[in-house]
């Protein structure tokens, strides 16, 4: 993609992307462009197998995040890696780092943009916890993040 690239030109490219290779989700932005302009994504046959075997990679991630005592997890795009950060107050510490072509990166970012959608709720250690994820365009990227409330049931955090 050109630097300092169109919208058009973005969205040729992501066509493009998308139809040879299933390694990202389109961006949000992108998404509501093409849905706004009635242009079907193109499905390539490397997603068509990813789809079969998406792992549940999103709920592990909340575990790790509860078990270290965190207040929010954050998933950026870095380097052709997803990068995930478990935040405790203003102190981060990595959990994650999937290479962004990956099941379970995709797997990730298929579970994100639903939750983005509509808060899920998620049975960890015997609570459940109702998350809000919140997508970011960072640098042309959608940065993700997670924040919870509403535990319920099982040990509680002091």
């Amino acid at each position: 993609m050109p630097a300092n690239a169109s919208l058009d030109q973005r969205i040729a490219w992501h066509l493009a992307h998308t139809k040879a290779c299933a390694c990202r989700v389109l961006p949000a932005g992108i998404l509501m462009e093409l849905k706004r302009r009635r242009i079907r994504v193109p499905v390539s046959r490397k997603a068509a197998v990813v789809k079969e075997r998406q792992p549940a990679v999103l709920e592990g991630l909340l575990q790790e995040g509860l078990r270290l005592g965190a207040d929010s997890l954050e998933i950026e795009y870095s380097n052709g890696r997803d990068d995930v950060v478990a935040y405790i107050g203003a102190v981060g510490r990595q959990i994650a780092s999937f290479p962004s072509n990956t099941p379970e990166a995709l797997a990730l970012r298929r579970e994100l943009y639903a939750s983005a959608r509509r808060p899920h709720r998620f049975s960890v250690d015997d609570r459940q916890i109702r998350i809000r994820v919140q997508v970011e365009d960072m640098f042309g990227e959608d940065a993700f993040r997670i924040t919870w409330g509403g535990t319920r049931g099982g040990p509680t955090r002091s």
